[in-house]
């Protein structure tokens, strides 16, 4: 009667372990999955914000390119205003 619960327990063991381990890997494969899905959006978004960064210099460029012409303007008004 012992050996015999004795083998039914170790058999209730191996089954349990097997489901464990099964288990783990599909977890593993989801992280995996979820991992990789991360990482693509990461991408996106580092390239989008390059992106901007790079917007933002050319307006920034603009802006000040602008405000030579403003100044410039300013000075010529002043100099043909009537004293």
């Amino acid at each position: 009667m012992m050996a015999k619960t004795l083998v039914s327990f170790a058999s209730y063991l191996k089954f349990s372990n097997q489901a464990i381990i099964w288990n783990s890997a599909l977890q593993v494969e989801d992280l995996t999955r979820k991992s990789q899905l991360l990482e693509a959006e990461l991408e996106k978004k580092s390239k989008q914000f390059s992106e901007a960064i790079e917007l933002a210099g050319e307006e920034t460029t603009k802006c000040k390119a602008a405000k030579e012409v403003i100044k410039s303007l300013t000075t010529q008004v002043v100099f043909l205003s009537p004293k």
